[in-house]
């Protein structure tokens, strides 16, 4: 899922309601504006509803018309923006037709527009049609899985059922070997450019140029599996690659998230669930990490991996694998600011935990994986990771996304499991 556009304009149709009684000249003044405000956006103005997302509400009096416009959408609980501004009773109206919505299940928000440049509302406006252009890219999305999750991710073995029955994505499982053949085929010793650049981060001659030449050869199988099977999303067994090949995947897996393409390591479904998701929201790459340390008391925690993509890293330098000593990866600097963390799983990938805090320093530990940060939470508790864990690995989007994050799981998310008494009318948010 190529994370990168995310922020650019999407296309979405609105429909402008107003009623007979107002003065037409005042009207269009007022209209006029906001409707270019929309239009610049990306909407797309229609004269009809069904297929409207958003309601532009430009007089009181509209409610019933809204109503109608709407109805199809409401049966099927698609999310809906209303748009209301300051004049002609629009946002009384917008409030009469949302409670409406609300009464019959359905779902939506009011955007208000103080100004046709109002910065605030405008981002509201943004965001909602962000997240459903997520919605439909997940619902769209090939999510490949080469080789299976590895042996220890016992919690972590959703079925491609639940996966596209969740959160949509179809699950194509791709054979290790297939990877194999194409690595084993691959004879070349060039190096791809970006790898050229990255010979200068290593140290001590570790990695060797053979261990460049095998990344690349990984990367250049990845990419050709992708093609073939038009994935949007992959993650990969890649502590198979040790015994087989005597490589590693870290290289490969950040070149492709710096790429756009959300790839994951140990073949953990929902840890890539949570990446294409996640980074999509946000418009940007996503950190795949283990929770290393926790300190309660200081409600911090340190995250560690062994691959990060290098467009989230202030700075990086190549190292050996931690676990193995062998092979090529990445020890990330972060800058410091904030971050968001989310974690989908349980029965049914139908429970999500999420956090904010703030990165507060990287590190070097010899007995971690390369690329390491501390994150003090500032919403959640650290040991909520001790009682409620989804997994064993954690997803990292440096930001503040958990409010989209959660906006999306009231829209979009899983219908809830009846066993399960933590989850909420849609989603679990916590």
């Amino acid at each position: 899922m190529n994370t990168q556009t995310a922020t650019s304009k999407h296309e979405f149709i609105y429909l402008s309601l107003k009623s007979s009684l107002h003065d037409p000249a005042a009207l269009n003044a007022a209209a006029l504006p906001l409707a270019a405000a929309l239009d610049g956006l990306g909407g797309i103005r229609s004269t009809a509803g069904g297929a409207a997302a958003a309601l532009l509400i430009l007089t009181g009096g509209t409610e019933n018309l809204a109503l109608e416009a709407l109805a199809e959408r409401i049966d099927q609980q698609a999310p809906v923006l209303i748009v209301a501004h300051p004049g002609h009773n629009s946002l009384p109206a917008a409030l009469e037709i949302l409670a409406r919505i609300h009464q019959q299940g359905g779902h939506g928000q009011i955007a208000y527009l103080s100004a046709p440049d109002d910065g605030a509302g405008l981002a509201e406006i943004a965001s909602f049609i962000n997240r459903q252009r997520v919605a439909r890219q997940l619902r769209a999305a090939r999510m490949g899985v080469v080789g299976q999750p590895s042996d220890w991710l016992i919690a972590s073995r959703p079925s491609s059922a639940d996966v596209a029955g969740a959160w949509g994505p179809e699950v194509v499982n791709v054979p290790m070997g297939e990877l194999s053949a194409a690595i084993r085929s691959d004879t070349s010793a060039e190096l791809e450019p970006w790898l050229d650049g990255w010979l200068a981060k290593t140290s001590g001659g570790r990695p060797s140029h053979e261990d460049f030449v095998a990344a690349a050869k990984v990367y250049r199988g990845l990419k050709q599996i992708i093609a073939c099977h038009r994935l949007a999303a992959i993650t990969l067994r890649c502590f198979d690659l040790l015994g087989t090949l005597k490589t590693t995947g870290c290289l490969a897996l950040a070149r492709l998230n710096d790429e756009g393409i959300a790839a994951g390591c140990e073949g953990d479904v929902p840890a890539l669930l949570t990446m294409m998701w996640s980074g999509a929201i946000a418009g940007q790459a996503a950190w795949m990490a283990n929770p290393a340390r926790i300190d309660p008391v200081e409600n911090t925690l340190w995250l560690a991996h062994c691959t990060v993509p290098t467009c989230l890293a202030q700075d990086f330098s190549l190292a050996s694998h931690f676990e193995s000593n062998s092979g090529a990866a990445i020890a990330g600097i972060f800058r410091p600011g904030p971050v968001t963390l989310a974690r989908i799983g349980g029965a049914g990938l139908r429970r999500v935990w999420t956090a904010e805090g703030e990165i507060e320093a990287s590190g070097a530990a010899a007995d971690l994986c390369r690329t390491q940060i501390r994150i003090r939470l500032l919403d959640g508790q650290v040991t909520e990771l001790l009682t409620s864990p989804l997994g064993n690995h954690l997803i990292a989007v440096p930001g503040w996304h958990r409010a989209a994050l959660r906006r999306y799981l009231a829209e979009h998310g899983p219908e809830p499991a009846a066993a399960n008494v933590n989850l909420r009318s849609r989603s679990m948010e916590t």
